[in-house]
């Protein structure tokens, strides 16, 4: 009814009862999308065909009626447009602007479109492929939420519009990705040098991604699992790293430069178990598991470097 009113009202009658069937479908298509309470592994994929289906005939209005379907005021878009904020649903924005409906079914679609991805098994190349390519589109998908919030001014809009959460959501999905690569270059055997640079680049961004939820402007908008899962990531990324060089030293008969990589591992793996403690056991265990082999071969090079080769550490 508020769209039909709009179009008749900035342009004509018959405008809008010519577009009668698309402000239907656009109604329908919301409620859809709104029934979705749960994201399940079953309906997921549904989900996300109805949130690209919605975003199409959005961004299609946004083109038939330009500005004046933007935000000029409630006597020109008199629809408001609510959302609750993606990490805190006790806060919500309302905004009479479909450039805010189009963002927020963006978001929508992103978060549709990682939680494929971590739900994609990944015990084959082309399951990680798979993975690795729906959290580069979550990543790609917040980029277009971004790009739309920037040229707005919307009031009281909630703190996941915000371009710093935005950009610290878009990272965290890059270093999701990242983390496909190594798993991908790991089992594939790939030399130490390569995969050690792949680990250090998600240690990287998963660092990246820490700071700015950790940055004043988000610390409060965040659960606290958010940034504690990137601390543990990161942590372990930065000692996974460590521990290929260290293959590479002892290749090269480097053995107090080996040393010294694997006590960098050590710690940071012991660092992270402590952290760690309230992780899924399935994830515990594989931090675990690093540890132990990083430990056994730092006491064993530390050792052999001690007794027969005397190198500076």
């Amino acid at each position: 009814k508020g769209l039909h009113m709009f179009v008749g009202l900035n342009y004509a009658e018959e405008v809008a009862n010519k577009h009668k069937s698309s402000f239907e479908e656009v109604h329908d298509l919301r409620a859809k999308a709104m029934s979705y309470v749960t994201l399940t592994e079953k309906n997921a994929a549904g989900l996300r065909e109805t949130l690209v289906k919605y975003h199409a005939l959005l961004l299609s209005m946004s083109s038939r009626f330009g500005e004046s379907a933007e935000s000029r005021g409630t006597t020109q878009m008199n629809v408001a447009f609510e959302w609750r904020d993606c990490f805190n649903s006790h806060f919500k924005s309302a905004q009479y602007d479909i450039r805010f409906e189009r963002a927020a079914v963006l978001w929508n679609l992103a978060a549709t479109t990682s939680y494929l991805g971590l739900s994609t098994p990944r015990d084959d190349a082309e399951g990680l492929k798979k993975a690795c390519h729906l959290f580069q589109q979550a990543s790609g998908i917040i980029g277009l939420v971004a790009e739309i919030a920037r040229g707005c001014e919307w009031e009281g809009c909630t703190v996941d519009m915000s371009s710093d959460c935005l950009e610290a959501s878009s990272q965290l999905m890059l270093a999701q990705a990242q983390k496909c690569f190594y798993e991908k270059a790991e089992r594939d055997g790939m030399r130490n040098a390569v995969v050690a640079k792949i680990a250090a680049h998600a240690a990287g961004v998963y660092d990246d991604v820490l700071s700015r939820m950790r940055g004043s402007k988000l610390k409060n908008n965040f659960e606290r699992g958010w940034p504690a899962v990137a601390e543990w990531q990161a942590l372990y990324f930065h000692a996974v790293a460590q521990w290929h060089v260290s293959a590479d030293h002892l290749a090269a008969h480097e053995y107090g430069l080996q040393v010294g990589r694997l006590a960098v591992a050590n710690e940071n793996l012991t660092s992270l178990l402590k952290l760690a403690r309230s992780a899924p056991a399935d994830v515990l265990e594989r931090y675990a598991v690093m540890h132990k082999k990083v430990a056994a071969a730092y006491a064993e090079a530390a050792k052999d470097n001690d007794t027969a080769y005397n190198e500076r550490v």
